[in-house]
């Protein structure tokens, strides 16, 4: 007996060269593709990656000849002000200036951006697809605060001024609010720098959040048997001060009577002595004549 046809054989799957994306490159142009084959991808001047937190990415073709989650390149809204010839990198200042600074954070010194009136540094419109964490280092040490507002014009987060030190300033740019808009509050001395953006929810932002306020009803709390504890503590604070009262009363009136009887003493002892000077003065009279 014979098998009817020959045994068979397995053969790599085959991938499709890697889709291109705009404003990037694919660092590997082979002629073919196979299962598990590997290039990097990575974006243009003034671009980032759309996840990762590098300058490239790897990515692979998996069993199904398909390429795993291919990046995007937009537009970087990193900027850490040294770059004169894109001093603004994306953003849109007004008021703002590129200044040099004598001390800090990391280096010995850098440049950053600096205003001492009303300014605003918007970022470009884009579609993040999603949540993203935006921080920031700033110094504001004349009264002057720092804003971050949404594209409609909503206020996600509100830093006071701060000392003399670089602060961290992290808010969470929710999905659909690009371009934001970091703004001063008032007129003072302000320095701005380190400018990121990364793709997810600050995991601990690090401002203030500005928030509608609420009016709660509050109940008071209750004892086992239904008494009001704040009824009950405001009784007992009035007994307290009724107590309290009369021992100040009392003290009042000792330091009264002891005032008193230093006045009487006083006088007696004046007294007395007045009596004894002119029984001499008589004294001496009598002898004379």
């Amino acid at each position: 007996m014979e098998w009817n046809r020959a045994a068979p054989t397995c053969q790599i799957k085959e991938c499709p060269a890697p889709p291109a994306i705009e404003n990037g490159q694919i660092d590997d142009t082979g002629v073919t593709y196979e299962y598990n084959a590997v290039v990097k991808y990575s974006c243009d001047v003034g671009f980032k990656l759309s996840r990762g937190d590098s300058n490239s990415l790897s990515v692979r073709c998996d069993e199904t000849a398909t390429w795993v989650d291919v990046p995007t390149c937009m537009t970087d809204l990193d900027c850490t002000m040294e770059d004169y010839n894109t001093k603004f990198c994306s953003y849109t200042a007004a008021e703002w200036r590129r200044e040099y600074i004598s001390t800090g954070r990391e280096r010995s010194s850098y440049y950053a951006l600096q205003t001492s009136i009303t300014a605003t540094l918007t970022s470009p419109t884009l579609d993040l697809g999603g949540a993203a964490c935006l921080s920031f280092f700033y110094i504001s040490n004349a009264g002057n605060g720092l804003q971050v507002k949404s594209a409609s014009g909503d206020v996600l987060a509100d830093m006071p001024a701060t000392s003399a030190d670089w602060s961290e300033g992290k808010v969470t740019i929710p999905d659909g609010s690009l371009p934001f808009t970091i703004a001063t509050t008032s007129k003072g001395l302000v320095w701005l720098d380190d400018i990121s953006v990364t793709m997810s929810a600050c995991s601990e932002p690090t401002t203030t959040t500005a928030a509608p306020t609420t009016t709660e009803q509050v109940v008071p709390p209750t004892t086992k048997d239904g008494e009001d504890i704040t009824t009950k503590d405001n009784n007992n604070n009035g007994n307290d001060g009724s107590s309290l009262g009369v021992v100040v009363g009392v003290s009042i009136a000792v330091v009264v009577l002891c005032v008193m009887v230093g006045v009487v003493i006083y006088q007696r002892t004046v007294g007395n002595r007045k009596r004894k000077k002119e029984n001499r003065l008589h004294e001496m009279a009598h002898m004379l004549s």
